[in-house]
């Protein structure tokens, strides 16, 4: 079953070929051979070439593998391979065409080679097909019907002939089929496929050189990024130790209070004071520690904090070191190419000094936990201090607050 299969535009076709003699000014003769002089052969594909500034668009039915009749050219032409006599050629950019026929009367009838560019580059190709051509010869003026499509008329002069095939505008298309010889065809069918192969390798080239260029750019952006994430995490880390000092003061101002009351139970037990009194106000002094225990709670969340964000920092810089890897890995694939990425001296900068950071905040710190220890071991002190002065029940001891690593 025929289908119709639209070509896509092509500029306009080029003229040169080699011109035959004029053909035949009066009567066509009454019998010309597919192998004579004006014999014109057709694949069995339907062809459309447009010239680009009249936006000329041929449609062509196909079909594939056309039977062989008595009066037609033998089998059909393989491209590039045993083409034989002469034709008549028009050529595209997207593609030839290569007409062979021969003549009874004023009849003629044969095969049109169409090889025309399909796909894109990369991964563009040529295919060929076959197109049966049929029509009438009557002295210059010539009517030619592909695979039994619309006739098409045109005029033979000078050893070529020109047919306008309607448009989808309305308009008439110009095509110029020039006589030429089957290694005409097949010169131009190599150089089609040449170019095909040129244009394939410099897509795959352009491709390979935007995906390097690219790799570079994403690798670039992780790294920019990794290093702004890691300076905002160390100063987060930074200033996490603000809330140490804040804690620390409370607890030093509750101890305070602790000590004043120790004082006044041990004085009160000295002069005298009935034990009861001296022991109420003795756990007065250990609800006095309880409170500075209580402080250190709060430094040790403060540290759980402060922990937190030095494992925020170290998981940066891992995570930057990957990414420097990857854009030199990148960079190694294209070294000609320059897009502003940040340095590894600049990589390795913010990683010292990232480094550096933790190593500060985690003494900081951690002398921060120690001073909260001392000052709940204190608080228990005065406590046990106060119980002991007038023989009252002894304080809970403190829990020690652990350091971060």
């Amino acid at each position: 079953m025929d289908t119709t299969e639209p070509v896509p535009a092509v500029p306009p076709l080029p003229t040169g070929y080699p011109a035959e003699p004029a053909g035949p000014s009066g009567p066509a003769p009454t019998k010309k051979h597919w192998y004579a002089k004006k014999a014109v052969w057709i694949p069995v594909v339907v062809v459309v070439l447009v010239a680009a500034l009249t936006g000329v668009l041929l449609v062509a039915q196909s079909s594939q593998n056309p039977s062989t009749t008595a009066g037609s050219p033998g089998a059909t032409t393989v491209p590039g391979q045993g083409a034989v006599g002469t034709g008549y050629l028009a050529h595209a950019s997207n593609g030839v065409i290569f007409i062979q026929w021969t003549q009874s009367g004023t009849s003629v009838n044969g095969t049109a080679e169409v090889d025309t560019l399909s796909g894109t580059p990369p991964n563009q190709s040529v295919s060929t097909k076959t197109i049966n051509v049929t029509g009438q010869l009557q002295g210059s003026t010539i009517t030619l019907s592909f695979n039994g499509g619309t006739e098409v008329f045109g005029t033979l002069s000078d050893g070529s002939f020109t047919v306008n095939f309607p448009q989808s505008d309305g308009s008439l298309g110009p095509v110029t089929f020039t006589s030429a010889t089957a290694s005409d065809f097949n010169q131009a069918l190599s150089a089609l496929q040449g170019n095909t192969g040129a244009q394939n390798s410099q897509a795959a080239a352009a491709n390979q050189l935007a995906a390097e260029q690219q790799n570079i750019d994403k690798a670039a952006s992780a790294v920019a990024g990794g290093i702004t994430g890691l300076q905002s995490d160390a100063a987060s880390m930074n200033a996490s130790l603000g809330a140490f000092t804040q804690s620390l003061a409370q607890q030093q101002t509750d101890l305070g209070t602790e000590a004043k009351l120790e004082s006044q139970v041990i004085a009160e037990s000295q002069n005298g004071t009935a034990n009861e009194q001296v022991c109420s106000e003795s756990d007065t002094v250990a609800s006095d520690g309880d409170t500075v225990d209580s402080d250190g709670d709060t430094v040790s969340s403060d540290a759980d904090t402060t922990e937190g964000d030095v494992g925020d920092v170290r998981t940066d810089i891992a995570d930057l070191q990957n990414a420097s890897a990857s854009l030199q890995a990148a960079q190694a694939a294209l070294p000609t190419y320059t897009d502003g990425a940040p340095t590894l001296s600049a990589v390795n900068q913010a990683i010292a000094s990232a480094q550096k950071a933790v190593t500060t905040v985690l003494g900081t710190a951690n002398a921060d936990i120690a001073q909260a220890n001392s000052y709940e071991t204190q608080g228990y002190q005065d406590a046990q201090a106060a119980a002991n002065a007038g023989s009252c029940s002894g304080p809970s001891q403190p829990e020690t607050q652990p350091t971060i690593a």
